[in-house]
């Protein structure tokens, strides 16, 4: 399950309803290809769960079929009433776990697209052009959200639903405490795909909770692109039980599968820009992108840009990235740059975590940074970890942190630069780093516990062994370095301890 960097295991509380909407119209100043039922700002639809009611105010609904939207879908309302149940967040480890729901919920939704009985009614399709928001203004709690999606009783093998947003979904709590989300999605037995296109945005705005979209899938698969803009901000609570807490997380995607069959993959591409930050709030948690695949393997790719940001205050924190999976390999790709900047609770720029006895790959040439955190942080059970790096990988604590239980680390380090106060920590395996070419690796090599190697095949004229003049040649071995030690060479500084090392240079 998710967990926190080094085995804190968290609990994932989503919220889940259940209710069956019907009928199609058509009213609308401009044609469309497909039009759903109309319906005005004050429509509602109510549902009443165990301890609690949630109570839907909708511009639009609609069921399953194929939905071209070229006209704005406006579901703000400023006259709700305010929700009296305690203030929950769309998924618990962003925030801590979620309390026991009671009392009444209300939403100012954009579009609310349910299909009950994806089996019978068909698999649905979104493509939005325009601007989809749901704005609540006014005083109290409340949610607002762009899109809320419920897709159920699909194939765990099949699709159920594909949005498209090629225009802006937005969903914003103003002035009042609350949850926000530009696209919400749930579903249970069936797959979703995202793409927000170049040029496209999701976006929210909340106090408490905001999210730019959050993709929730229960038994199926997820496949998530953004080409465009994702980004959410949370500005602090202000009352009641949750006062001076912020949660923001530009993407987050989910699924799960119960079995090993890995019926639950992610599959994972941004090219765009992605933003979580939080401005305020004695408590605070920004992450850009979070993605953990349940019961399936995770594919990751960033070539675009994305950060988080918390404030200076002493218990504020921000993962840029977080990622990982279970029953199924972790492949992480990242050409793009990754940066977190947060206050004195830190973070780091990269978490990828892996559990039980599967594989994590991480290949860099981007950038990877944190200000006060980890660069990147990895972790498993019983699997392997391998690390490529010839891009930049940074943070304030440490440039790469690993570990796992019984697997074996390999940090291949070529080109670039790794740097912290330590510019390595490994965990208590026998692990592998390899140093090629002449990079830069500003702090020390720490290998930690285990019986580690160090490998060097350095590019450039060996100058200096634990501070004395080399004068044995290339070939390290002549030197009788220990497990611990330094050397210099064309200028570059390299210290390791708890190292066997092993190489030469080339001049």
């Amino acid at each position: 399950m998710k967990k926190n960097f080094f085995s804190l295991e968290i609990l994932c509380i989503i919220l889940s309803v259940g209710i069956i909407l019907t009928g199609c119209s058509k009213s609308d100043n401009q044609p469309e290809k497909q039009m759903p039922t109309l319906k005005a700002a004050s429509s509602y639809v109510t549902e009443s769960k165990s301890g609690y009611t949630n109570y839907y105010y909708y511009n639009d609904r609609i069921t399953s079929g194929t939905y071209d939207l070229y006209n704005d879908r406006d579901g703000s309302a400023s006259s709700l009433p305010a929700t009296t149940g305690p203030l929950f967040g769309l998924d618990g480890f962003v925030n801590g776990g979620d309390p026991t729901l009671s009392g009444n919920y209300y939403y100012a939704i954009g579009l609310l697209a349910w299909n009950p009985n994806v089996g019978s009614n068909s698999t649905s399709s979104v493509t939005n052009h325009a601007t989809i928001k749901g704005i609540l203004s006014g005083t109290g709690n409340g949610i607002g959200y762009g899109i809320f999606s419920y897709q159920f009783n699909g194939s765990k093998s099949g699709t159920n639903i594909t949005i498209t947003n090629s225009g802006t979904c937005d969903g914003e709590v103003l002035n009042h405490e609350g949850t926000a989300a530009g696209l919400y999605h749930y579903a249970s037995n069936g797959g979703i795909k995202v793409t927000n296109n170049s040029g496209a945005t999701m976006s929210a705005t909340a106090r408490y909770y905001a999210t730019g979209t959050t993709c929730n899938n229960y038994y199926g698969g997820a496949t998530f692109v953004n080409n465009g803009t994702a980004k959410a901000t949370a500005s602090g609570s202000q009352s009641g039980s949750a006062s001076g807490q912020a949660y923001a997380t530009g993407i987050d995607v989910f699924t799960y599968d119960a079995s090993s069959t890995a019926a639950a993959p992610i599959s994972f591409q941004n090219t765009g820009n992605v933003t979580g930050t939080t401005t305020g709030g004695t408590h605070q948690k920004a992450y850009g992108v979070f993605v953990w695949a349940q019961g399936g393997s995770l594919t990751w790719k960033n070539s675009g840009t994305i950060t988080s940001s918390s404030t200076s205050a002493s218990d504020a924190r921000c993962e840029a990235v977080y990622c990982g999976a279970n029953f199924g390999t972790s492949s992480i790709t990242n050409t793009g740059t990754i940066k977190g900047t947060a206050g004195g609770a830190g973070g780091w720029g990269m978490g990828v975590e892996n559990d039980e006895g599967y594989n994590i790959t991480v290949t860099n040439s981007g950038s990877i940074t944190h200000n006060n955190g980890y660069g990147l942080a990895a972790f498993t059970g019983t699997g392997k970890i391998t690390i490529t790096n010839s891009g930049t990988i940074t943070g304030g604590l440490g440039g790469i942190a690993t570990q796992t239980w019984k697997g074996i680390v390999t940090v291949n380090i070529s080109a670039g630069t790794v740097s912290g106060n330590n510019a390595l920590v490994l965990g208590p395996g026998n692990d592998i780093v390899n140093v090629t070419g002449l990079p830069t690796i500003t702090g020390s090599m720490d290998g930690n516990g285990g019986t580690n190697t160090l490998n060097f095949t350095l590019s450039g004229t060996l100058q200096k062994v634990n501070g004395a003049t080399a004068t044995k040649g290339n070939q390290l071995s002549a030197y009788g370095l220990g497990t611990s030690g330094n050397i210099t060479v064309s200028g570059k500084t390299y210290t390791w301890k708890n190292f066997n090392v092993k190489g030469n240079t080339t001049n």
